[in-house]
């Protein structure tokens, strides 16, 4: 959200059509004053949801026995106040599950001390962690964490873990935590533009750089989606012809299907949905699981397909504690 608010914030204002990717569509929304009944008509997404995330936690949760007790920790920020929020973000869901919050309140981003977050969380007794956070403070709490004795049986950190590179600043520590994730190598999708796999976009990545793939470039998506856009635009030089192109994609893109044009969802918080908002259609989400890996040291791998059948998953495994 602090990336993608701001340009969509613009773009709207310069009457400039935007599409976006790897954004909870509730703050690409709500945090930006739009709503169901008057949705945007310049920009666009291809985005994410909590309530998939949350969905594919919990999922991963109830692969491992425990109490029930969430350790939840939050920065005061957009999407940390999204995390959060009672109607759209993770409670509900957790609620529904019959898992227990324990909210440490928002900390301030860049945060160097967790320890009273840390003590509440071993006082309260959770044996199980989750949240959002970026790279650097989680690797600080979660260091912390180990440190002063707190060691949940499972846990998963939006943000933090998406990338080989929070996971080696992390260490061997990373190992075991779970993470959701809207792009993986095995997805079973092929990229309209290129024709390329999941499989194969990530080996060229790999060839290419000399550097692990992330989830992240599965962000070609909007490169692929807008290419589809002004390839159907009946007059490039029409922005409203550009718009009205938008409102008719349907293509299979390496995020997956991408159908702007299907029914709205009667329920926009369904975790199954694909097109909540007039404005978003949705990305498919799993559960992922940081392992010791063959090729490179830190490999994700997919371990819960609840709202993705179609994408092959491994078992998970338990936390590795030394």
């Amino acid at each position: 959200p602090d990336t993608v608010l701001p340009a969509a914030d613009q773009a709207e204002a310069l009457e400039t059509p935007l599409l976006s990717v790897f954004c909870p569509w509730s703050a690409f929304v709500f945090a930006r004053g739009g709503s169901f009944e008057a949705p945007f008509k310049w920009t666009y997404g291809h985005l994410l949801g909590q309530e998939q995330a949350v969905t594919s936690w919990i999922d991963m949760f109830n692969m491992t026995e425990t109490n029930k007790k969430i350790a939840f920790i939050v920065p005061n920020t957009t999407d940390g106040l999204t995390w959060i929020d009672p109607n759209t973000g993770a409670p509900p869901f957790f609620a529904a599950a019959g898992y227990t919050m324990v909210d440490a309140g928002q900390y301030q981003p860049g945060a160097e001390d967790y320890t009273a977050q840390i003590s509440l969380f071993k006082r309260e007794g959770c044996e199980v962690m989750g949240g959002a956070m970026t790279t650097p403070d989680f690797t600080n709490f979660w260091k912390q964490s180990l440190q002063q004795g707190f060691k949940p049986k499972v846990g998963s950190m939006g943000l933090a873990l998406g990338f080989p590179q929070a996971a080696e600043a992390i260490g061997p520590a990373v190992y075991g935590l779970l993470v959701e994730g809207s792009w993986h190598r095995t997805f079973p999708f092929t990229d309209t533009l290129t024709g390329m796999t999941c499989d194969e976009l990530a080996a060229d990545f790999e060839a290419t750089t000399g550097t692990q793939y992330t989830g992240a470039i599965g962000g070609h998506a909007k490169i692929s989606w807008a290419l589809d856009v002004l390839d159907r635009a009946t007059d490039l030089d029409d922005k409203e012809t550009i718009v009205a192109a938008i409102q008719q994609s349907k293509l299979e893109t390496i995020l997956g299907p991408l159908d702007m044009t299907a029914p709205l969802d009667q329920n926009p918080a369904d975790p199954a949905g694909t097109h909540p908002h007039p404005n978003v259609t949705k990305t498919v989400m799993t559960g992922q699981q940081w392992v010791k890996g063959e090729k490179w040291p830190y490999d994700v791998v997919v371990v819960s397909n609840s709202l993705a059948p179609d994408v092959p998953k491994v078992p998970i495994q338990p936390m590795q504690y030394s």
